[in-house]
């Protein structure tokens, strides 16, 4: 009996924690040209010949990329993949917890150069369900309240694509975020 719930409590730890990873594309060896993805995000890099060589269900955390490969990508916020056909760098699954995450109230961290003011509440509408208002150092606010999304950079509306892409002069804002646990992965990538 106390073998079956030591398995017990290892399986559940292991299914508890399988996501703690996200992942990570650098597109260099140095380390300089970094893209990222939230938790769980789909992904699979292939070579010439199509052959799958790393993806989200590979035991290794690290691939470094030595010759052409493909990378696909699965964003959970958009309908269409991303593709990287890279011939050198790193792609790895990093834990979460080398990231920044922005679970608490008031949480400030930056993605280049552009840093972001966090306030989650609860609904009030919706029990169970967070609102969110993330406030952009550039001056782009995002606000998810009682399951809409929108977002304005001074004054004006932004274009939001999927779930959600905001579109800007500045440049385009990516982000996830779950309404009922209150997570959000973001990145800001600008123009030019």
């Amino acid at each position: 009996m106390k073998t079956i719930l030591t398995l017990a409590f290892i399986l559940g730890y292991a299914m508890m924690f399988g996501q703690n990873t996200y992942l990570k594309i650098y597109k260099d060896e140095s380390r300089s040209d970094q893209t990222a993805y939230p938790p769980g995000t789909r992904f699979e890099v292939r070579d010439a010949d199509n052959n799958l060589l790393f993806d989200q269900d590979t035991a290794q955390k690290t691939f470094k990329v030595e010759r052409p490969v493909t990378l696909v990508v699965y964003p959970n916020y958009k309908e269409s993949q991303d593709i990287f056909p890279l011939s050198e760098g790193i792609i790895e699954q990093a834990l979460t917890s080398d990231f920044f995450p922005t679970q608490n109230k008031d949480t400030s961290y930056g993605s280049h150069g552009v840093t972001v003011r966090k306030e989650l509440t609860d609904s009030k509408k919706k029990p169970g369900s967070k609102n969110l208002k993330l406030t952009l150092s550039n001056g782009i606010i995002f606000q998810y309240q009682d399951g809409t999304a929108f977002a304005e950079l001074n004054g004006k509306e932004l274009t939001i694509k999927n779930k959600y892409i905001i579109y800007s002069d500045l440049g385009i804002l990516k982000l996830s975020f779950g309404p009922k646990s209150g997570t959000v992965w973001w990145v800001f990538e600008p123009k030019g």
